[in-house]
């Protein structure tokens, strides 16, 4: 599975790295299924 965080040109860093972090950590305790974090932008 791939995740996508789309970051617009006046975005904060904050406004992308909490999403990007939670994503990661669901990453990395899935099992079953792989997840791809990227960021888009």
């Amino acid at each position: 599975m791939n995740a996508g965080i789309y970051v617009c040109d006046e975005a904060e860093v904050l406004d992308f790295a909490g999403p990007y972090e939670v994503f990661s950590a669901a990453a990395r305790l899935l099992t079953e299924h792989d997840l791809v974090v990227s960021l888009i932008g």
